[in-house]
């Protein structure tokens, strides 16, 4: 599959060829509360082919929920709030492609802040325990396999590898 997107390409490697695209659109005023439905339509392709550890589940769980929370928060103060969630699903992996029309954050900065100190524990995370926010960020440093921001700071790429996943049919 080959778009017009160099960063989306570049990822795709990462989940092989594939096998089906599901996408929701919705309005950030909406989204708190129909998070877990939108959610839950991202992942209902990839939960009934694979079988998967309750811990995965868990994590692409709360990395889902975490990062469209944040786009929510990010298109509070702007007029257009549309939000766009993709997953693409391939045979080694599954890349979500979220954006948002927030303004942007300085992820550079943000992530370098957060790479210096030393990553919660994965039950803090997967709780969202945490003392001074960072749930998103925290979410996929721990648990997204790759993860990249667009330039701007209002659109992420995540990767989960699922190479070591059973296919529900073998």
């Amino acid at each position: 599959m080959k778009t017009c997107n160099k960063t989306l390409d570049a990822l795709l490697k990462n989940v092989g060829r594939v096998e089906g695209v599901k996408g929701v659109n919705f309005n950030a005023k909406d989204g708190a509360i129909f998070r877990d439905s939108y959610i839950h339509q991202l992942k209902t392709p990839l939960f009934s082919k694979y079988i998967f550890p309750e811990s995965k589940e868990e994590e692409i769980n709360v990395v889902l929920e975490e990062t469209i929370l944040n786009s929510v928060s990010a298109c509070k103060e702007v007029e257009s709030k549309n939000i766009e969630v993709s997953a693409y699903y391939g045979s080694k992996g599954i890349l979500f492609d979220l954006k948002d029309e927030g303004p942007g954050f300085n992820y550079k900065s943000t992530l370098a802040r957060r790479s210096a100190m030393k990553l919660p524990q994965r039950e803090k995370i997967l709780a969202r325990n945490l003392k001074n926010g960072g749930h998103g960020l925290y979410a996929l440093m721990s648990f997204a396999d790759k993860f990249r921001y667009s330039d701007k700071g209002n659109r992420l790429y995540f990767v989960f590898n699922l190479q070591k996943l059973k296919n529900k049919k073998d």
